[in-house]
């Protein structure tokens, strides 16, 4: 049906699945998670302006709020890299590689450009 289902693993087995709202006709998601109980959604919509949604636990799912107000994403995932750690990396509509991370009880980072794998 075009929709975005999701369900989460706690102790003693997985939720039900249950719909999420979208914030337009998504062209790419990513989905990661920081520490325990943490679940972020990153979604680039037809436009190319990229949303992002959270939720704790089996809390209700925050409103999608608009990741970055300037930037047009082709792509996006999203890594855990440590506890308590979450990098974003898209793929900007110019074909640049781009990343934004969240530490633990801090602020999301600016975007940091990546270089660019050589082809040689």
């Amino acid at each position: 049906d075009g929709g975005l289902w999701h369900r989460f693993y706690l102790v003693g087995g997985w939720s039900p699945w249950s719909s999420v709202s979208v914030p337009g006709t998504i062209r790419a998601i990513a989905s990661g998670s920081y520490v325990p109980g943490n679940h972020e959604l990153l979604a680039v919509i037809e436009s190319g302006k990229i949303f992002h949604s959270w939720q704790w636990g089996a809390s209700d799912r925050s409103e999608w709020r608009l990741f970055d107000s300037d930037m047009l994403v082709a792509d996006v995932v999203c890594v855990c890299p440590e506890w308590g750690l979450l990098d974003v990396v898209v793929i900007d509509r110019d074909g640049g590689v781009q990343c934004r991370r969240y530490r633990k009880d801090e602020q999301w980072s600016g975007w940091d450009a990546l270089p660019r794998p050589s082809l040689d």
